[in-house]
């Protein structure tokens, strides 16, 4: 259904409705993280909301930013445990700014320079990612 929209796994969205018997709570919870959901319904049949929201579509951005940061943490020879220093140059959500910095292992973000830089395109645009170990 995704690959049908054209969205990315990395882009959450709001619900997955399926039917069949009612879910554990638990169950409902392995789906949504696997799904990249919020919730998940029951109902007649299979279906996931494609809509993006304002907010829906800043946490993808987000996720996307988070991805091409490690790919640059990797490029730069940078262990997955190692904290750094990130710079972030472009359109980069204010409300995922904790997030991005927490899932990157970020102590500081700012728009300085830093020992590695890299270009990304996020949703069509350029965003400079620099950064080095902390």
């Amino acid at each position: 259904m995704r690959a049908e929209a054209k969205i990315k796994v990395r882009q959450p969205l709001n619900s997955l409705t399926y039917s069949g018997d009612v879910l554990g709570d638990m169950y409902q919870t392995i789906i949504a993280e696997e799904v990249n959901v919020k919730a998940v319904k029951h109902g007649q049949k299979l279906a996931l909301d494609t809509k993006l929201t304002p907010e829906l579509t800043d946490e993808g951005t987000a996720r996307e930013i988070i991805h091409f940061v490690n790919k640059a943490r990797k490029s730069a020879g940078l262990s997955v445990e190692d904290r750094i220093k990130l710079s972030l140059i472009g359109d980069v959500p204010k409300d995922f700014i904790d997030l991005i910095k927490a899932e990157t292992l970020a102590i500081e973000l700012t728009e300085k320079n830093y020992a590695y830089d890299t270009i990304a395109t996020v949703n069509g645009k350029s965003l400079t990612i620099s950064l080095e170990k902390a």
